[in-house]
């Protein structure tokens, strides 16, 4: 495996459900809509998390038959990044996967059905008009979308149909939501959104004010993300 292509195990992010020690080199994910920290490389979803081969050899010549899909299509490179609430899906076995985090912090799949496998939510990172009124929709997968007046705002989530390639529903964040935490000491937790405050010197750290069982805690805004109004419109 050339050097670009390989990443230390002990270096590897914590999310990784990987063995550390025995074996020094793990594949890289290749750049993407996803950076290092917030996806895992094919290869690890199958072989190490969904236990499909025991070597990456086996995983490539599955691939190679072109009936495995993430976010419903066809992805053929071992190396290729899926990161959180991305869906796997293998129709001609009827299987359907979604990446989440578990309590750990470590990603894991949770088994879907097939409707719930055509909804992929995405959070609105940025947002900018264009010429001829159109705005343009930047998300936190890397996906980018051209569309007419739309009602949202950044950190909202836009449930996307799979299947129609088009924006399905609208997730606002404001009070009484339900979120999930996809980083920070709480990750992989779901909780209500309660309000957001402003810190630092310029006021620019955004902090999120969240109830979890009760309990009031705080993230960092960019780890909160909205799945449904009073409960996930998603299978977690």
């Amino acid at each position: 495996m050339a050097r670009n292509q390989h990443l230390s195990r002990l270096a590897a992010p914590r999310a990784w459900p990987i063995k550390r020690k025995g074996i020094k080199w793990v594949a890289k994910p290749i750049p993407g809509v996803h950076n290092l920290e917030t996806s895992i490389p094919l290869v690890i979803a199958l072989r190490d998390l969904l236990g499909f081969a025991k070597i990456s050899k086996n995983i490539k010549q599955a691939l190679n038959t072109r009936t495995i899909f993430v976010n419903n299509r066809i992805e053929t490179d071992i190396r290729f990044p899926i990161g959180i609430f991305d869906v796997l899906s293998i129709p001609k076995v009827k299987k359907y996967y979604r990446l989440i985090f578990n309590a750990k912090g470590k990603f894991n799949f949770v088994n879907i059905s097939d409707k719930d496998a055509e909804i992929l939510p995405l959070k609105l990172v940025n947002k900018t008009v264009q010429k001829k009124g159109k705005v343009q929709l930047n998300f936190s997968n890397g996906w980018n979308f051209l569309a007419d007046k739309i009602e949202c705002s950044t950190n909202d989530t836009i449930l996307f149909d799979l299947k129609e390639r088009k924006i399905k529903n609208i997730l606002n964040l404001k009070k009484g939501v339900s979120v999930y935490i996809i980083g920070g000491k709480h990750i992989g937790k779901i909780g209500i959104f309660d309000k957001i405050k402003s810190t630092g010197l310029l006021k620019k750290n955004k902090i999120a004010s969240i109830i979890i069982d009760k309990a009031k805690v705080e993230t960092s805004l960019a780890y909160v993300f909205v799945i449904g109004e009073k409960s996930p419109e998603i299978k977690l």
